[in-house]
């Protein structure tokens, strides 16, 4: 007998370890390509990504969702870069942002978001 979230047709939510080790992506694999997004978008700070890497929303619904936005904006690198955090754990995706402002401080002496993004 089938119980729980099965039986009423809901799929549940995808655990971190869910996630395909040989597709799973790491902040190093990827970090010189969101540091480079962070400091070029023309669309303010995280561009399309702006809900899951500034303000901390990182459930895969929330990633869709700038993935849907950087297509209306015509942001192919921000519609890219969604699809390689989707490939992430949310601890990572939550992680991201702080390592790509230790990176930028590490070039620069200096950290330049004016904003951080959430804890």
């Amino acid at each position: 007998m089938l119980t729980g979230a099965v039986t009423l047709g809901i799929v549940p939510a995808r655990k971190d370890s869910d996630i395909d080790m040989e597709t799973r992506i790491n902040i190093p694999d990827v970090l010189e390509r969101f540091v480079s997004y962070y400091e070029t978008t023309e669309h303010g700070e995280w561009g399309s990504l702006h809900i899951a890497l500034a303000d901390g929303n990182v459930t895969d619904d929330n990633i869709r969702s700038c993935i849907e936005r950087a297509d209306e904006w015509g942001d192919a690198e921000g519609k890219a870069l969604g699809e390689i955090l989707l490939k992430m754990s949310k601890t990572q995706r939550s992680k991201l942002p702080w390592a790509v402002f230790d990176a930028i401080k590490r070039v620069r002496g200096t950290i330049l978001p004016v904003t951080s993004p959430a804890h």
